[in-house]
């Protein structure tokens, strides 16, 4: 994967506040360190809130970086999909 852990936190949490649930992801980031069970549940709010690259770039004035952010948390999920773990990007940390 081509983004950082730390890349893909704020991902979630830019999804998060958009859905108007930040303070919820931000305890989950902080207290657990899974992540793929913390996409999974962020997937799900997507799912559930119709946000995806598509829906956010019909709107008048889309949000590039809430793009960016699904962009970044659909390729953490397809890659765990066919891996079964993620090689983070180089400047992890």
């Amino acid at each position: 994967m081509k983004y950082t852990k730390k890349e893909l936190e704020g991902a979630i949490l830019l999804i998060a506040d958009e859905i108007g649930v930040r303070g919820g992801f931000e305890g989950l980031i902080g207290a657990y360190q899974g992540t793929p069970k913390i996409v999974e549940m962020i997937v799900y709010e997507m799912f559930l809130n119709d946000i995806n690259e598509s829906t956010v770039l019909e709107q008048s004035n889309p949000d590039l970086d809430l793009v960016e952010a699904c962009n970044i948390v659909l390729s953490f999920a397809k890659e765990l999909r066919e891996r079964g773990f993620v090689i983070y990007g180089e400047t992890w940390q």
